[in-house]
């Protein structure tokens, strides 16, 4: 018997919704309908994949501390680490999201706090990163949609 990937687990509609929403937002418009149905099926507002500064001991983990939320590990998205923006200086270099691609291992943070918190944390990320949704894996299968703060 041939294991299966963790990928193979992530439905095809789901990821053509991601793809979408991604589109739109880097574009700097929104796509409400599908964002709506990912946050509606996953709880998407509700959920912040993190690779970086943000994580817990990190440089810029009070950005974080004081939302209400739970943190899991021994999760991982697709993309590939550049040295880009303003992170890369602290040594921690961006995520440009490439489904598929190379794995990077991230934390997942669920708070019901995030969503009263998106515009400050836009803000502090500035021009040189973009929240966008992507599919989280852990090893079993596809997890869950969350945001995650891409190079831009």
């Amino acid at each position: 018997m041939t294991a299966r990937s963790p990928e193979a687990s992530l439905p095809p509609e789901v990821l053509a919704a991601v793809q979408a929403v991604n589109e739109a937002r880097r574009r700097g418009r929104l796509e409400d309908v599908l964002e709506r149905q990912l946050d509606a099926t996953f709880g998407s507002r509700h959920r912040l994949a993190v690779y970086g500064s943000l994580a817990p001991g990190r440089e810029n983990q009070g950005q974080l501390a004081g939302l209400t939320g739970d943190w899991s590990s021994g999760l991982f998205v697709h993309g590939e680490m550049v040295p880009s923006g303003w992170g890369a200086g602290l040594g921690f270099p961006a995520l440009r999201w490439r489904f598929p691609g190379p794995r990077v291992a991230v934390l997942l943070f669920v708070s019901p706090d995030l969503e009263w918190h998106w515009s400050r944390l836009d803000a502090f990320e500035g021009r040189d990163y973009v929240r966008i949704l992507v599919p989280v894996f852990a090893p079993s299968g596809f997890a869950t949609v969350a945001n995650l703060y891409e190079a831009a």
